[in-house]
């Protein structure tokens, strides 16, 4: 039989030697700034932090001595060097970490599949497919999984793509020899768009 000592549950971490208390204090106050609460008093610091004022008056002088707390009148703000702190982690994610959330969000909303893809010249490169969970014979997402890249003539995302940006030049006002040659390439595109559409999908490979 185990003795109570053997038992017994560790002690919470925040309760040992190891824990820094003034670092997640100082956390607690950057993460008390949000959407609604884009500026803060003191007084509304302690409040959403549960720290005494005395005490947020130290952190909040302290962070704003490194530059991530800015001052506006009586009340206070996070800097723009906040951002500093999330760029590590930001650069060191790939394409797909970053946009596989957003992909299956846009798939489930929808109730249909999705993909996404990036111009690269004159060829795009796509992400992997994602269907909505109700359907679930299709084959499940495979993450970081590398696309031989296609051509935009061919790509039905590398035609919707040249679309896009044909649109956004013509709407950002292009000089009107500009707009002549775009507007017949964009006539192009749209044929071409219309042949793969009415050509259907492309027959799966057997593995």
């Amino acid at each position: 039989m185990p003795s109570p000592r053997q038992s017994a549950a560790p002690p919470p971490f925040e309760q040992s030697r190891d824990f820094v208390q003034s670092l997640a204090r100082g956390l607690s106050v950057l993460a008390a700034f949000d959407a609604e609460h884009p500026t803060l008093s003191l007084a509304g610091i302690a409040t959403r932090t549960g720290l005494s004022r005395a005490a947020a008056r130290r952190l909040v002088l302290t962070l704003q001595h490194l530059g991530y707390v800015r001052p506006l009148g009586r009340e206070f703000s996070l800097s723009p060097r906040v951002l500093e702190l999330g760029f590590g982690c930001l650069s060191s994610l790939k394409l797909t970490d970053l946009a596989q959330p957003l992909v299956e969000q846009l798939a489930q909303r929808l109730h249909h599949s999705c993909s996404m893809a990036v111009l690269d010249g004159p060829s795009i490169t796509s992400l992997p497919r994602v269907r909505p969970p109700a359907r679930p014979a299709m084959r499940p997402l495979r993450r970081k999984t590398r696309i031989r890249p296609d051509p935009v003539r061919v790509a039905l995302l590398g035609l919707l793509m040249v679309l896009a940006l044909g649109a956004l030049v013509l709407s950002a006002g292009a000089p009107p020899e500009i707009r002549r040659h775009l507007l017949v390439s964009l006539a192009v595109v749209l044929l071409a768009l219309g042949a793969r559409l009415a050509s259907g999908p492309k027959p799966t490979r057997s593995r």
